[in-house]
């Protein structure tokens, strides 16, 4: 070339050829076949999870629905036993004109469950008193009682006995209730299966005052009898006459709920499901979670959480996607409401977890993809130097030739297109090395033209 740089062979420019052509349909076909493997594991994970979520919901709906027919049902029970309960007291109070007794206020259980600190306090003291040792002062025969007020004091205690017996009985067979207690219309706890909150006032407590209207739900709180957590569930009590006469209140067991809604099966390392609940500006979680067990009742500002799956669960909204967990984590995750509490719930797993079987895919293919290559790239090398080679030696017969070696041989056997240029080769070579040895010199061939020129003058002139 006229600056001196020598062009890529043939051989390079075949073997680019050859590669690329090898190359580019092979890394197409892997590229879509990653992502189309990416993109259905996806697919597949998501359709996965919102199943959970949609059959969790629904259980957890259809738990909730059971209990509130259940506590509906025991109200209607208590009914008839809590009207006589009423009636005999009014009776005995008719017959004696004894004033009501005072009653002691029932233990706040909305906030974080814990008894009333000044009971506490009188107890302790209690406790702690010496009795002192005083003359017992003669008595005077007590009066007997009349015997319609002995009748009427037999009857309330026995419509006492029974509400208790009763709910006793209930909550024996009923493990998904941990307390049940009976309030009149007044707010006061006429029995309850806690004995010690049996007389005290209820009136100002949110379930009471709900109560009264209809079934109410009170979100999870801590139980101070049993140190779990724990939810209450009130409903009206009315008489036959559709009268509400008081309200029915039970705590409920929550063991099998949280053990429905922390069941990892089919969830791997990292899945958990969260439910939460909008409390004004913040949202709340209701249950413990796999990765945080004291994450219950933590609450998050809605400014940072208003786009998370929890959240939109909790304003009623369904779907599923690629989200950020409270964590901060990315995740796939599904999420559905469950209308009868006003909770949102959410199966979630770590992305990375989730599509581990996707990425052994991808490198699966890309194994095989450069294992492909691998074979391309050696076949290219092989067929650019079965190529070549007839070449070079089409190319090095050529000098020869030109410098005057006309022994020249050339060891290419191939039938194709090459093999007949090596054969057209050969018989050309084999024409020039005849006609060289056969073709007498320029010279002599000048010399005898002359001289047969001369003997015709010569002829001529003897003819004359």
């Amino acid at each position: 070339m006229a600056d001196g740089r020598r062009s890529p062979g043939i051989a390079v420019k075949l073997f680019v050829l050859l590669a690329a052509f090898s190359v580019m349909p092979v890394g197409a076909l892997a590229w879509w076949q990653l992502t189309a493997i990416a993109e259905s594991q996806r697919a597949q994970r998501l359709a996965s999870l919102d199943g959970l979520a949609s059959a969790k919901a629904s259980a957890i709906d259809q738990s909730m629905a059971n209990r509130r027919r259940d506590v509906e049902r025991i109200a209607t029970l208590m009914a008839p036993r809590l009207s006589r309960l009423l009636e005999a007291e009014r009776e005995l109070a008719d017959a004696t004109q004894a004033p009501a007794e005072p009653s002691e206020p029932l233990p706040e259980l909305q906030d974080a469950g814990q008894l009333d600190e000044r009971d506490e306090i009188e107890a302790a003291e209690r406790a702690e008193e010496i009795p002192q040792v005083e003359e017992a002062p003669l008595e005077e025969p007590a009066e007997p009682e009349p015997p319609a007020v002995a009748r009427r004091t037999e009857a309330l205690e026995t419509a006492r006995a029974e509400l208790r017996r009763s709910l006793g009985l209930i909550l024996w067979d009923q493990a998904d209730f941990e307390e049940l207690l009976v309030i009149d219309g007044q707010g006061r706890v006429r029995s309850s299966t806690y004995s010690e909150h049996e007389g005290r006032t209820a009136e100002s407590i949110e379930y009471f005052q709900q109560g009264r209207r209809a079934t109410y739900v009170q979100p999870v709180f801590m139980s101070p009898i049993t140190e779990r957590w724990t939810m209450v569930i009130a409903t009206p009590i009315r008489d036959e006459n559709a009268v509400e006469t008081g309200v029915l209140a039970a705590r409920l067991n929550l063991a099998q709920l949280f053990g429905l809604i922390n069941d990892v099966s089919g969830l791997g390392d990292t899945g958990e499901t969260v439910v939460g609940r909008m409390i004004g500006e913040e949202l709340v979680l209701m249950a413990p979670t796999r990765s945080q067990p004291d994450a219950i009742l933590r609450r998050f500002p809605l400014a940072e959480v208003e786009q998370m799956p929890v959240t939109l669960a909790a304003r009623g909204q369904l779907g599923r996607g690629e989200r950020v967990d409270y964590r901060g984590d990315e995740t796939l995750a599904a999420w559905r409401p469950i209308p009868s509490l006003e909770w949102g719930l959410v199966v979630k797993m770590d992305e990375d977890e989730a599509m581990r079987d996707s990425a052994q895919a991808r490198w699966r293919t890309l194994q095989v993809a450069l294992v492909i290559l691998v074979l391309a790239v050696i076949g290219a090398m092989l067929v650019a130097r079965q190529v070549v080679r007839p070449l070079r030696q089409l190319r090095e017969a050529t000098d020869r030739l030109s410098r005057g070696d006309f022994d020249v041989r050339l060891d290419i056997r191939s039938r194709d297109e090459i093999g007949e240029l090596a054969d057209s080769f050969e018989r050309m070579v084999a024409a020039i090395k005849f006609f060289r040895e056969h073709a007498r010199p320029e010279s002599e061939v000048d010399d005898d033209s002359l001289e047969a020129e001369e003997g015709g003058d010569e002829d001529s002139a003897t003819q004359e």
